[in-house]
């Protein structure tokens, strides 16, 4: 099995124990409202929705072909005179460009994760719209691959308004509390 297989089918099956735990600690959660839904219920079904994901990438990952290492052209390797297997010099540069960018996207990955647990951390203090919008806006300048003022503009804009939207949602319409922090 390949490692690219591998890693899938592990992140997946992390991914759904993560989803089981999730959806376990949410029956614990007092329901504060006389309405169906409540506070339980999103976290319900964003633990359902990533558990059905997970188990559709395991199972992608199972199905899928392996790669064969013996097809030359793919792998972009010559035959020598000797019959033995010569890989080009833009296969070598390839695969550490490749490396690079692999590298690159784990710490992206540790980076996105530590946020997350700052966010976390930092939402009681803060409350919901100002620990969310630093979120987004940070999550954003992260992933962002060109750097730009105007962009960090539009990522502060778009940040504050889906904070506030949400927690106008939430608040207005589903009547459920989110952490208020500093706005009180």
């Amino acid at each position: 099995m390949e490692s690219s297989r591998k890693m899938d089918i592990i992140s997946g099956a992390v991914l759904l124990v993560l989803a089981i735990g999730l959806f376990i600690s949410t029956l614990s959660f007092q329901q504060m409202t006389v309405a169906k839904i409540g506070s339980a219920f999103f976290p319900q079904v964003a633990s359902i929705g990533i558990g059905v994901l997970s188990l559709i990438m395991m199972i992608t990952a199972f199905l899928k072909k392996p790669v064969k290492e013996d097809h030359v052209a793919e792998t972009g390797a010559e035959t020598g005179t000797d019959g033995t297997l010569a890989v080009s010099e833009e296969q070598h540069i390839a695969d550490d460009t490749s490396e690079k960018e692999d590298k690159k996207h784990y710490g992206l990955v540790g980076l996105t994760l530590l946020l997350l647990i700052a966010y976390v951390a930092v939402m009681s203090l803060l409350g919901f719209i100002i620990s969310t919008s630093l979120y987004l806006f940070i999550q954003m300048v992260i992933m962002a691959t060109q750097r730009d003022k105007m962009k960090y503009i539009i990522f502060a804009v778009l940040s504050i308004a889906s904070s506030v939207l949400i927690y106008w949602i939430f608040k207005g319409f589903f009547n459920l509390m989110l952490p208020a922090g500093l706005l009180g």
